[in-house]
């Protein structure tokens, strides 16, 4: 269920492939509900197709009568067997079709199945093949067109959409339905549907903080621990080790007292020199020095310096690949990407929590380029017509931007892992790679056309 809007939702009934079941479709069921959509699964019978009918029939009668079902807003997504049962069903059943269809790699219709079916025109239901380029087995070029033909000769428009041309379609998956959930999103909601959609991401920031949660247990540790002091009849802690422990703490406070002031305040000659002498260790200096003249952090705390200085050094030391050191500091260390006068720093250690994991085992900078473009492209949405704030923390909060803001966004993910990356004269990130500047790899899939 969506958590980002109200009741009632747009809905989308799923039928996974025959070598899916309920358990190993979570991520693609994730990805249609961060977009908004309800999301039903089937799980349904794939030997005897006229017992998945009804399956299906009594699934879609039970959505019908459920308040939180938008009924005039509803699309069907397929994957394999599961299309074809899908689309059979719009072609045997058409009082029954959504507003929309989606069939990934659904094979060649078995038009065996629904004789007669030219007669029995329905309701207008815009259909979205997704193909496989490199599937010439499964769903052939032949296969789409037949189709697609069949289906438009029953009053469903239906656009085939190939996919994957020399890339690894498999590998890309949950990236294409983060599209396909896009393309059925704006569908079903008309061409402002953008404008007003909250991110998964901007629900979580609003969520109570976790203390509140916490507090009635350190509350109920208090008074236990107060009781056992009140009824201990032991000796007495002698009057020196009562002292140590008082000094010791004084000192742990006055420390974390530092470390929280000097931190918090904003970058000036003061608050530099405090964060140098007593917060950044010997080693970091040089590189503390070179970050902190730069004009992103002229607003901001010396905790995001730190953060940059400590964070990408840490990762310097986890990812297989060497960079020479001022390559390191001007295109890895550095947050500066536009040089423009509004420029903020990005959100190194949220970037890093994210995609570091993903690219931990990669040994090249080219495997872990593709991995973080991937991985990237699968939470964030284009939008081309969009008008939002350009800064890297809001494109990563609000997940959708435009293609300007994609490459930003991009170049600050490939610096946040260890990458040098930068923007090329067209405005495309590109990274450093075996001693020269190329193009960074693209997404497998930037946005569905016919969307």
């Amino acid at each position: 269920m969506p958590k980002t809007v109200s009741r009632p939702w747009a809905t989308v009934v799923y039928a996974q492939d025959s070598a899916a079941n309920l358990l190993t479709i979570g991520t693609s069921l994730r990805q249609l509900a961060e977009m908004g959509l309800a999301v039903v699964a089937i799980d349904y019978n794939q030997t005897n197709h006229h017992v998945a009918d009804r399956q299906f029939l009594a699934v879609t009668q039970f959505l019908n009568r459920q308040h939180w079902v938008d009924t005039n807003r509803m699309a069907w997504v397929g994957t394999g067997i599961g299309a074809q049962r899908l689309l059979n069903l719009a072609l045997t059943h058409p009082e029954l079709r959504p507003g929309i269809m989606v069939g990934v790699r659904s094979g060649r219709l078995k038009t065996a199945e629904w004789p007669k079916v030219q007669d029995r025109l329905g309701r207008p239901c815009a259909t979205l093949l997704v193909r496989d380029a490199e599937d010439h087995v499964f769903f052939s070029e032949t296969d789409a067109l037949y189709t697609a033909k069949v289906l438009e000769s029953t009053g469903i428009p239906t656009h085939v959409e190939v996919l994957g041309a020399g890339k690894d379609f498999q590998a890309n998956t949950e990236l294409v339905y983060r599209a396909i959930a896009e393309y059925t999103f704006e569908r079903l909601r008309g061409p402002d549907a953008f404008a007003n959609y909250r991110s998964i991401t901007e629900w979580r920031t609003r969520a109570k903080p976790l203390w509140l949660l916490w507090a009635p247990a350190a509350l109920w540790t208090f008074l236990r621990l107060r009781a056992s002091l009140l009824s201990w009849k032991g000796h007495s802690p002698s009057i020196t080790l009562c002292w140590a422990c008082g000094i010791i703490a004084a000192l742990a406070i006055a420390r974390s007292a530092v470390h929280l002031w000097a931190g918090q305040r904003m970058v000036n000659s003061i608050s530099a020199a405090t964060a140098r002498t007593f917060l950044i260790h010997p080693k970091h200096r040089q590189d503390f020095d070179a970050l902190i003249v730069e004009p992103v952090f002229q607003t901001a705390p010396v905790k995001a310096v730190l953060e940059h200085v400590e964070l990408a050094d840490y990762n310097r030391l986890l990812v297989s690949w060497k960079v020479d050191q001022s390559v390191y500091r001007a295109y890895v260390l550095s947050p500066t990407i536009q040089r423009t006068p509004d420029e903020k720093p990005f959100p190194r250690r949220s970037l890093w929590e994210h995609l570091y994991p993903r690219i931990a085992k990669e040994q090249s900078i080219a495997q872990a380029s593709e991995v973080v473009v991937r991985e990237l492209r699968e939470r964030i949405t284009i939008v081309p017509s969009i008008q939002s704030d350009r800064s890297v923390s809001s494109m990563w909060r609000r997940q959708i931007t435009d293609y300007e803001g994609f490459e930003l966004l991009y170049v600050a993910a490939l610096r946040a892992v260890g990458i040098p990356a930068r923007l090329d004269s067209s405005g495309r990130a590109e990274i450093q790679f075996q001693g020269s500047w190329r193009a960074a790899p693209r997404p497998f899939l930037e946005r569905l056309p016919s969307a």
